[in-house]
C-alpha cells in the first residue's frame, strides 16, 4: 500500500541520513521536507510525494508542485534530473513541465521513448522539443503538409508522414534520412517495435 511505502521509504532516508529527509535534533529524530522543513509524521500518505530520485527524497505535495515552477524536472534536493514519465507517475496533476510555441496550429504531439523529447505537429513541419525546458531542439522542414510523426523505439530517428510520402529524419539533426515513396496518401506511419 502507499502507506507502507511511504514508511518504508522514510526508514531508509532514516538510515542513509539524507540530508533534509531527516535529521536528528536533541537527540531525537525528525523526519521534515526538504522544501518546507515542516514536519512529516503529521502529514497523510496522500499529502507525501516519494521523489523517483537515487535518494528518493521525500516531500509535501504542496511543496513539490512549487518547487517544479522552477526545477521542471530536478529533484529539490539532489537535483537529479528524472523524465517526465516518471514526474507524470507522481500524480502532481495537470502540471505544466514547458511551453512548446509554435507559430502555427498543432494538429499532435508525441514522447520520445525516454520521455525527455516531443515531437509536434504543424501544417507543414514537425518539431523536436526538450521536454522539459520546452527549447526547440530540431525542425522538420516538409513541402507538403504532415498529418503524423513518431519516434523510433530508441528515439534516434523520426517518421513522418505527409501527402504520398514517409520522411525518416535524424531525430538530433533534422536531416533526412530515407524517403519512401507511395502511391496514395500516408495518413500515418510509425516504426516497428525492433
Amino acid at each position: 500500500s502507499l502507506s507502507e511505502h511511504v514508511q518504508s521509504v522514510a526508514q531508509v532516508d532514516m538510515v542513509t541520513g539524507l540530508p533534509g529527509t531527516s535529521e536528528t535534533i536533541d537527540g531525537n529524530e525528525e523526519n521534515r521536507c526538504a522544501i518546507c522543513l515542516g514536519d512529516m509524521k503529521c502529514s497523510s500518505a496522500s499529502e507525501l510525494v516519494n521523489f523517483p530520485c537515487e535518494g528518493h527524497h521525500q516531500f509535501h505535495r504542496r511543496c513539490l508542485v512549487i518547487a517544479f515552477r522552477k526545477n521542471q524536472h530536478k529533484c529539490p534536493m539532489c537535483r537529479q534530473a528524472c523524465n517526465p514519465n516518471q514526474i507524470a507517475q507522481l500524480g502532481l496533476g495537470g502540471m505544466e513541465m514547458a511551453t512548446l510555441n509554435h507559430s502555427s496550429s498543432v494538429r499532435s504531439a508525441a514522447f520520445s521513448p525516454d520521455g525527455l523529447r516531443v515531437v509536434t505537429v504543424c501544417p507543414k513541419t514537425a518539431q523536436v522539443w526538450d521536454a522539459g525546458s520546452g527549447k526547440a531542439m530540431a525542425t522538420l522542414e516538409n513541402s507538403t503538409r504532415v498529418r503524423s510523426a513518431a519516434f523510433s523505439p530508441d528515439g534516434v530517428r523520426v517518421v513522418t508522414a505527409s501527402f504520398k510520402t514517409a520522411l525518416v529524419w535524424d531525430a538530433s539533426s533534422g536531416k533526412v534520412l530515407e524517403r519512401l515513396k507511395h502511391s496514395d496518401l500516408v495518413g500515418s506511419a510509425a516504426f516497428s517495435p525492433d
